[in-house]
């Protein structure tokens, strides 16, 4: 494009004149405003196409941050959950009144207290009970993993087929293409299991 030329006019001196808005009044040609204006249809039309892109990359990090932070929040409660012993357990010969004797003739010892040592002055180890927490946010983004790597293999299987098209025979043909279609279908299956 052209450089556009600003002019400078006495603002009385214009027809009609322009009174009180100040001294002079700056002016283009009308060639030059109508390629301005060209200009600036196709930049508002890139304006818009960028606003779009921009709204739908601020959807998509608010959708990674709920992820992120649902994770983050069943990350917490399953750290909490392992926080304190249930228990403490040592072996020992000494047999507690509640407990069978094992094959190896020794027996299981559980304690309530960390600082207990065994009669015969042996340690205790802590026992952490699993904890019955549901993580759903987890096991959706594991389901969502395990899924795009079926799908990559199911394209890796596609994708042989086109680059050696014309060296297969059409029965290997169908099965890289058949196991293509088992796997999304597969891939299907782990994210629905998950919403189930």
């Amino acid at each position: 494009m052209k450089e556009v030329k600003i002019y400078t006019i006495v603002s009385d001196q214009l027809s009609p004149p322009i009174t009180g808005e100040s001294f002079c009044t700056d002016m283009v040609r009308h060639s030059d405003y109508a390629e301005l204006e060209a200009k600036y249809a196709v930049l508002t039309v890139d304006n818009d196409k960028a606003m779009e892109s921009l709204k739908q990359a601020d959807s998509a990090v608010k959708l990674a941050h709920e992820k992120f932070s649902a994770l983050a929040a069943e990350n917490a409660g399953l750290k909490s959950a392992f926080d304190k012993p249930q228990a403490y357990l040592s072996w020992h010969a000494i047999p507690p009144t509640w407990e069978d004797a094992l094959p190896c003739g020794e027996y299981l010892d559980v304690h309530d207290d960390a600082d207990h040592k065994n009669s015969d002055g042996t340690d205790c180890w802590p026992v952490y009970a699993k904890p019955e927490i549901k993580t759903p946010a987890t096991d959706a983004f594991l389901a969502e993993v395990r899924a795009q790597g079926v799908e990559l293999f199911a394209e890796s299987q596609k994708e042989y087929v086109r680059k050696n098209r014309n060296e297969l025979d059409s029965m290997t043909r169908a099965a890289y293409c058949g196991s293509a279609v088992d796997a999304e279908r597969f891939a299907a299956e782990l994210r629905k299991g998950v919403n189930q």
